[in-house]
């Protein structure tokens, strides 16, 4: 099996972000309150920025209206 290499994956975000702030953004935790509307295109991009840690909190329930978000 192959093992995850975190400075592999997001190598190509060198020249946006330095070593320094990729590492900063790996170690980070970021908090979305919400997923419907904008909260989960925003966990999409953070973790393709390389962020591993979130705490997501959304009340709402699965329900046939929600279907579209």
């Amino acid at each position: 099996p192959v093992m995850f290499n975190y400075r592999a994956a997001f190598s190509r975000n060198r020249g946006w972000l330095t070593d320094d702030e990729q590492f900063r953004l790996q170690k980070a935790t970021i908090a979305i309150a919400g997923m419907g509307g904008v909260g989960g295109s925003h966990l999409i991009e953070l973790v393709r920025l390389g962020i591993q840690n979130f705490h997501i909190a959304d009340f709402d329930v699965f329900e046939l209206q929600n279907f579209n978000r």
